[in-house]
């Protein structure tokens, strides 16, 4: 599921340019002000407390710079996509949800009336639907009022989510879309959401089942029109631009979806959910990968029953019952991530690719510096959980530096002697490598 990228003029190179123009004059004022700021109003002539007070001060500013200008450099290549000119009378059918559960309903009277004044080649194919949780009878009667659908139901289940799906299930059209209880859309809003769907539908039809583009979900910026805590504590509601904005006004694109883990509470919901999954995505000519989908039961000592499967990969990490010790010194059984037997394997594989015992016209500080940032980085991502099982893979990488040394040194050419060597240098320095740092050096060290 993607959007084909598609840009203006104005908003592709033209808006990239103007964009990073502003970064660097941002930049310049920015450093001429550190320099001023630094030489100039330091208070080092009165005294040490001042001075440290003065240098906090200013490396709290610079600290604030910096977070800013990664911000920056975040969002100057923020893509615009072109809102595609389609035909009236391909627009379909609408369903728009409005989820409430306790909200006022003055707050409810001003997101209904914002989806009412939707604009839609036909207002007769957009169905709006006050779905209320709370079974409130003033909901009832605000749905009469203005003219737009009620839905409640018997129980809670699933909150909002759940709310949302007994919906689906008493409607038909082939769109939706969710509003809160406190949204309140632009009148163009169905006008340009649609648009997209169509438009690939349209182009669908031109394009074998192969080549075909199926579009499942379309996030649109959002603006608040309530509050943020700073604007209404301050009440500077109109001089403090709101907060929420900088997180939601802007979309950045996901160009596919990849391996996920949904977490439940029982057997019965995970292959209710599984069959739920499989049905949404055939609709939309999608499916599982039935090789990577399984159910896995997360045995420990609170689950002790039998399951075929009671392990599962992601992102490198393999979840499975682990012996774990409690801070009264007691081991347990815990269902932990540690480093998979397939990222093992695929570091090793990298190692063997270094081909150290060929680099024998390099020193050793040569070989730190080339490849310390890549052993640092499977320290800092594979060590936060379990960290004892990248060992043998940091243990692996003195094994094939001690075949360089066995490779460069003719006096060395011995294992032992070539180990008792790479580990006297280990001892008095253990900074040169990332993996010695953290105590895995060699056997004679």
């Amino acid at each position: 599921m993607r959007l084909k990228k598609k840009k203006t003029r104005e908003t592709g190179k033209v808006g990239e340019v103007r964009n990073l123009a502003w970064l660097y004059f941002n930049i310049g004022w920015t450093v001429l002000y550190l320099l001023w700021r630094t030489f100039c109003t330091v208070p080092l002539e009165y005294g040490i407390l001042s001075a440290v007070a003065g240098i906090a001060l200013l490396v709290v500013e610079i600290l604030g710079m910096l977070e800013a200008f990664v911000h920056y450099f975040n969002m100057y290549k923020i893509e615009n996509h072109e809102v595609p000119r389609v035909p009236a009378e391909e627009f379909p059918d609408v369903d728009v949800f409005i989820a409430t559960y306790n909200e006022p309903v003055d707050l409810l009277y001003k997101t209904v009336n914002g989806c009412i004044h939707m604009k839609y080649p036909d207002k007769n194919k957009v169905h709006i639907y006050l779905c209320d949780d709370g079974k409130r009878q003033e909901m009832r009667e605000l749905a009469e009022q203005m003219g737009v659908g009620y839905i409640d139901r018997e129980d809670h289940e699933g909150a909002k989510a759940g709310n949302l799906n007994h919906a689906m299930s008493v409607t038909s059209s082939p769109l939706i879309a969710t509003f809160d209880a406190d949204m309140l859309p632009k009148n163009n809003f169905l006008m340009v959401m649609v648009s997209y769907f169509v438009h690939q539908e349209i182009k669908n039809r031109e394009l074998e089942e192969k080549d075909r583009v199926k579009i499942g979900f379309i996030q649109s910026p959002q603006s608040f029109y309530n509050p943020d805590l700073f604007q209404f504590n301050l009440f500077s509601e109109n001089r403090i631009p709101n907060e929420q904005d900088y997180f939601y006004k802007d979309v950045q694109i996901t160009r596919y979806a990849d391996d996920g883990i949904a977490h439940c509470v029982s057997q019965k919901q995970a292959k209710y959910l599984r069959r739920r999954l499989e049905q949404r995505f055939q609709s939309y000519g999608l499916e599982l990968n039935q090789e990577k989908t399984r159910i896995v039961y997360c045995k420990d000592d609170d689950r002790r029953g039998n399951h075929e499967n009671t392990s599962f990969d992601f992102l490198g990490y393999t979840f499975r019952p682990r012996h774990a010790k409690n801070r009264y010194g007691k081991f347990f059984t815990n269902f932990l991530p540690a480093i998979s037997e397939k990222a093992k394997k695929a570091i090793r594989k990298e190692v063997r690719g270094w081909k150290l015992q060929l680099k024998s016209d390099k020193d050793l500080y040569d070989i730190a510096n080339m490849f310390n940032r890549q052993i640092q980085g499977w320290i800092n991502y594979y060590t936060h959980f379990y960290k004892s099982e990248i060992y043998d893979v940091l243990r692996y990488i003195n094994g094939c530096l001690v075949k360089w040394v066995r490779r460069k040194y003719k006096k060395r050419k011995a294992r032992r002697k070539a180990e008792h060597w790479l580990g006297e240098i280990a001892k008095r320095d253990r900074n040169l490598f990332a993996h010695w740092k953290v105590g895995i050096l060699p056997a004679a060290g």
